[in-house]
């Protein structure tokens, strides 16, 4: 099973995987990324599925979107690929989140798509499609057969926790 989530910002993508992972009493490895108040801005970050301490910066917001930094290319190319390629050694690998920052990072998508080519389970989030129109990288694993895509908003949130439970045959005890 290689699902991925997506929908708008903040309708609860991440809380999904992590009550996933939780009540099925699964392990997992893979990558997450996520923001952090720094003093003075905020910064966007790539990191180890699970380990807040290694982190890789991605970018900063400013001017009401991420400003990405120079290297971030290289960033994914090196240790997301790193990350993804390691990634397998659980029950389940997290990709949380693929956008549009890693559309030049060939290593990295090269690496994802093994994964997806594998049997480990992937749960990820995708870019919601509103945000990612020309993300092609995005785009192209949207419509690969071999995984299943989730709209989530508020309203179907824990009715599609309910379905990727019981879709791991229920092991929530």
């Amino acid at each position: 099973m290689h699902t991925f989530l997506t929908g708008g910002t903040g309708v609860g993508k991440t809380t999904i995987i992590n009550d996933y992972l939780a009540l099925a009493h699964l392990s997992a490895d893979g990558f997450s990324t996520g923001w952090a108040d720094e003093p003075g801005e905020r910064r966007l970050y790539l990191r180890p599925f699970g380990n807040n301490s290694e982190r890789h910066l991605l970018g900063r917001w400013a001017d009401g979107r991420v400003q990405p930094v120079d290297d971030v290319t290289e960033v994914f190319d090196t240790q997301g690929a790193r990350l993804v390629e390691a990634a397998g050694r659980r029950d389940v690998i997290v990709m949380d989140e693929i956008g549009c920052l890693e559309s030049a990072a060939l290593r990295f998508q090269a690496a994802i798509m093994a994964r997806v080519a594998g049997d480990v389970p992937i749960i990820g989030v995708l870019r919601s499609p509103a945000r990612s129109a020309r993300c092609g990288f995005v785009n192209m694993l949207r419509l690969n057969p071999s995984l299943t895509v989730r709209e989530i908003t508020a309203h179907n949130r824990d009715e599609v926790l309910g379905q990727l439970l019981a879709e791991s045959g229920g092991r929530t005890t």
